[in-house]
């Protein structure tokens, strides 16, 4: 598996774990925080953090 492949996988881990805790805590600051600087990154964590966001929220997940 190539490096972007498995920043991507980390990413999307990352972004799991964080979605989880703020359903957990109710700290939807930090989970804020953590897309935004995801956000201005292009690297294949950010990328895979993205996706997961993005499929967690077209899923209904978030709301």
């Amino acid at each position: 598996m190539s490096t972007y492949a498995n920043e991507n996988i980390l990413g999307r881990q990352r972004a799991a774990r964080l979605i989880e805790d703020c359903a957990a805590t109710g700290n939807l600051p930090r989970l804020v925080r953590e897309i935004r600087e995801m956000a201005a990154d292009g690297g294949g964590v950010s990328v895979g953090f993205m996706f997961e966001i993005g499929e967690r929220l077209t899923a209904g997940e978030c709301k």
